[in-house]
């Protein structure tokens, strides 16, 4: 009978042993293994945005090209158009001296016409001689036909083709002015052309920047979030390997205590093993509501803790000023102080029985691993470093590698 009492109290601690073994998984599930998860789908996301970044980043720089070839072009274009109205003036000009030097050559012709006439006049008398002194011009000179056959041939076929020279080069230089005007036309059209490509160009240049500054901050997202991987992963190692750790002492606690039981059962005393069972170990974390935490720093909680941009913030944010001091928020020993990534400066604190205290983005540190701190102790001072936007503490709680939300254990 006695045999018999003591395998049927020892039944109930070998079903506790399996349902150990059988919730095992769900204790490795830490959060930090699904940061990690979290952080390589992001990671995966955002190299892919950067890869279609490249390729607008490449399209833009085609357009770019194709923009400064057509400037080329037109700014060819204008110039060739001002070269060849420059041509065309110096040619005005030419035809313009061509016609002043026959309209001088005509004035000295009918200056000799005129001193000819007079001396057929002294010779013959002829009062139609007086209106050939009078002509105003080489045409009502040669119109006159009274006059015309006083005239020795040879004058007359040389007067004649200078009128007609003249009247020639007149017409040509009339030409020439609209020729010129005309190619003035273009060339202003031109430099309209020249400005608005120039401002496509300007435009794609812009579109081009902006590409490449997408690029840029996709890269260092990027990079950013590989180096958190890298981190966090570490981090998920070292919550898998403590939680591994603490379900071999667990196991082993409730081998001892299945031990105890039986030992007691052999000697008739069954109270003192169900009082081993139900006594907590020494290090278990405090209830949330035994008051002995203290905040790590004034300021204004800006951020909690909880989801955030798709992922979990798992601590919450404090702002205050630059430099302000951050205090230990319960007594223990300084684990790590350094800088430690996205969270630049930090200082983590171990209190026994796996719990944990972080204090991220400081400004500067005032303590040393191993060193034993005070609640309230000064820690460092707030600053902005590693990945953050403003000056604040990033803080955070975990049990035994897992985060919890820090508002249940300060006071």
């Amino acid at each position: 009978m006695r045999h018999a009492k003591r395998r049927g109290r020892a039944l109930p601690f070998a079903l506790v042993v399996v349902l150990l073994v059988l919730l095992a998984p769900a204790a490795l599930a830490n959060p930090e293994a699904t940061r990690l998860q979290e952080t390589r789908a992001e990671l995966a996301e955002v190299r892919e945005q950067l890869d279609e970044a490249r390729a607008q980043r490449d399209d833009e720089a085609e357009a770019l090209a194709v923009a400064e070839e057509r400037v080329e072009d037109v700014l060819r274009a204008v110039t060739e158009a001002e070269l060849a109205v420059e041509r065309q003036e110096i040619a005005v000009d030419d035809a313009e001296n061509e016609l002043r030097a026959l309209i001088g050559d005509a004035e000295q012709q009918r200056q000799a016409t005129g001193e000819r006439v007079a001396r057929i006049y002294m010779q013959n008398g002829d009062d139609s001689v007086q209106a050939l002194l009078t002509g105003t011009s080489v045409s009502e000179v040669i119109g006159r036909s009274t006059i015309l056959g006083v005239l020795a041939r040879s004058d007359r076929e040389s007067f004649e083709a200078l009128g007609a020279s003249a009247v020639a080069i007149s017409a040509q230089a009339d030409r020439l002015e609209e020729e010129r005007a005309a190619l003035e036309r273009v060339k202003e059209e031109q430099r309209a052309l020249l400005a608005e490509v120039e401002e496509l160009r300007e435009d794609q240049a812009m579109a081009l920047a902006e590409a490449e500054a997408g690029v840029e901050e996709l890269h260092d997202h990027a990079a950013y979030l590989a180096s958190e991987e890298r981190e966090i992963a570490q981090a998920a190692r070292r919550a898998a390997e403590e939680a591994e750790q603490a379900e071999q002492a667990e196991s082993r606690r409730v081998a001892e205590r299945a031990d105890r039981s039986a030992a007691a059962d052999d000697g008739g005393s069954g109270g003192g093993g169900n009082g081993e069972a139900t006594s907590g170990g020494g290090d278990d974390p405090p209830p949330a509501s035994s008051g002995s935490w203290a905040w790590p720093a004034s300021g204004t909680v800006t951020s909690e803790y909880g989801p955030r941009w798709g992922r979990l913030h798992a601590g919450i944010d404090i702002a205050a000023g630059h430099g302000s001091p951050i205090t230990a928020a319960r007594a223990g020993t300084v684990s790590s102080a350094g800088w430690q990534g996205g969270y630049g400066n930090t200082v983590m604190v171990s209190h026994g029985g796996g719990v944990v205290t972080l204090y991220a983005h400081l400004s500067s540190i005032s303590v040393s691993p191993g060193q034993s701190v005070s609640q309230g102790q000064r820690l460092g001072g707030m600053g902005c470093t590693g990945s953050c936007t403003g000056t604040h503490l990033h803080f955070e709680v975990r049990v035994n590698g897992a985060a919890q939300n820090p508002r249940g254990f300060l006071r």
